[in-house]
């Protein structure tokens, strides 16, 4: 595989989890010919995949950046601050 190529891939979705060993190259490219038949986002075509869930898609990308994963259920929200961010997602 050439470098640039093999640079470029390092840095898409389907190379970082090709890095992590979650996937194959033969099963990122199933999903790559899958997503382009069906003119579907990744996001649409992961449920069908079996061998990637969400967990391991987490852990990847969380492994990847070097950013831990923080669980939001233990932490209590700040009112003030949910109606903030309410006004600005509208």
């Amino acid at each position: 595989m050439p470098a640039p190529y093999y640079f470029y891939m390092l840095n898409t979705l389907g190379g970082i989890l090709i890095d992590q060993g979650l996937i194959s190259s033969e099963q990122l490219e199933a999903a790559l010919s899958k997503q382009k038949y069906i003119n579907a986002k990744w996001e649409h075509i992961r449920p069908e995949m079996s061998y990637i869930k969400s967990y391991g898609l987490l852990t990847a990308l969380s492994e990847h950046f070097n950013m831990p994963i923080l669980s939001l259920k233990n932490y209590k929200s700040n009112p003030q601050l949910q109606k903030v961010m309410v006004n600005v997602m509208l």
